[in-house]
């Protein structure tokens, strides 16, 4: 099968142990004013990093383990690669929710142009959490504020940076090239979600 490309776009994949089972988050990037060049992916996933483990970790059981930040540029089908090694476990020491309730964060993406929703799952919540079945408003701005973090640090680590959304297929067909949306706003989910579920769109 060809190599599906998405022009001028880097994936960052924040690489997890969270009770001996890996969690994958996954953040892109897109630069059309330069290459993603071995120094523009370092310290874009230095910045992504950082921000994660300073922003994110803290929000999060201590059970939770950032092993690394591994990028990708998806331009060309042997781009160029980068790995960021942590070791860094989150803050929260309060009784542990099981480990596939998650909190949903939602990307929402600019008018007119596909795709327009992404998101991810933040694992590793705690029974502080989560009020009656719906995360707690606390957490709700919390999370929000620290994956703004996130992503004010992604945008700030190379000049052209931006926050995408990618979506590899249409009507459930592949494309023949990736497309991406700038990241115009975030919000969270008010119900549990799971890391078991999918969100159509998503």
């Amino acid at each position: 099968m060809p190599y599906q490309s998405v022009p001028d776009v880097a994936e960052f994949r924040m690489v997890q142990e969270l009770r001996s089972q890996v969690v994958l988050n996954t953040i892109y990037a897109r630069n059309t004013l330069s290459a993603w060049t071995p120094t523009a992916l370092q310290t874009t996933t230095t910045a992504i990093g950082n921000a994660w483990r300073d922003d994110v970790l803290p929000l999060v059981t201590s059970s939770i383990r950032l092993v690394s930040v591994d990028a990708r540029d998806l331009g060309v089908e042997f781009g160029q690669e980068y790995q960021a090694l942590y070791g860094n476990v989150g803050s929260d020491t309060a009784e542990e929710l099981p480990a596939n309730v998650a909190c949903w964060v939602k990307f929402l993406g600019s008018a007119g142009a596909p795709p327009r929703r992404g998101g991810i799952f933040i694992a590793g919540l705690t029974v502080n959490d989560v009020v009656s079945g719906e995360i707690d408003p606390a957490f709700n701005t919390a999370i929000v504020t620290a994956l703004q973090a996130v992503r004010t640090a992604l945008v700030g680590a190379v000049t052209g940076n931006a926050h995408v959304i990618v979506s590899r297929f249409v009507n459930n067909t592949k494309r023949a090239t990736g497309v991406s949306n700038t990241v115009t706003a975030l919000g969270v989910r008010t119900s549990v979600g799971s890391q078991r579920d999918r969100r159509p769109g998503s």
